[in-house]
């Protein structure tokens, strides 16, 4: 066999095994990206002697029995990863909401999940007046069609979409607002954000901080 055929041949032996193992297969990649995971959690508040609540993220649930008050998700989530924490059941005798339940994962665990079981839920005979300072934005004060609408709940997080609204129609720079039917219970806590609206925005702009009020 002439040298050059011979040197061909091997060298086509070598390429054909490159990269290969014993048993076949490609070997293991020890040099690519790590994928950083973070946690999803929170607290629950209001449990009686007992009493639990079970939450879900998507199929991933857990269970929170008093006297515990803190809970975490078992799987944990890539950053740009959605979550969406609900209230499956309780043993609670006061009805459960959450707060601060949804968002994209970013660079952290997500500690702030807050569930609340508590009758300051339910509707009573309180009332609770809130005040803020006088705004012009959205041609609110001294305005046609203008006003402000109070967003409340129970929880921290309240939005305009998970809280319940007041409006307080436009007079000459309003200032405050009452909030009726709230719970008999005393010293409930509820979580407030004002907003104001106008003809040309009836929607609303953007939300105040929002504040915490004691009912007395």
């Amino acid at each position: 066999m002439p040298v050059f055929a011979f040197s061909l041949i091997l060298l086509t032996t070598l390429v054909s095994h490159c990269g290969t193992r014993p048993g076949g297969g490609t070997p293991p990649d020890t040099g690519g990206p790590v994928t950083t995971l973070y946690s999803v959690g929170g607290s629950v508040s209001g449990l009686g002697p007992g009493e639990s609540v079970t939450l879900s993220n998507g199929a991933d649930t857990v269970t929170v029995t008093e006297p515990a008050t803190t809970f975490t998700f078992p799987t944990r989530l890539a950053k740009g990863a959605s979550y969406d924490v609900q209230i499956v059941s309780t043993t609670s005798v006061n009805p459960c909401t959450t707060g601060f339940n949804s968002g994209t994962i970013g660079a952290t665990n997500v500690s702030n999940v807050s569930a609340l079981c508590t009758s300051c839920l339910n509707t009573g005979a309180k009332q609770i007046t809130v005040n803020w300072a006088a705004s012009r934005s959205f041609d609110v004060n001294n305005a046609p069609g203008g006003g402000h609408k109070i967003y409340y709940n129970a929880t921290p997080g309240v939005t305009k979409t998970t809280g319940k609204v007041v409006t307080v129609a436009n007079t000459t720079s309003t200032v405050s607002g009452v909030i009726t039917g709230l719970s008999n219970s005393a010293n409930c806590v509820y979580s407030i954000r004002v907003g104001g609206y106008s003809a040309i925005n009836p929607a609303g702009g953007d939300l105040s901080l929002e504040s915490s009020i004691t009912v007395p």
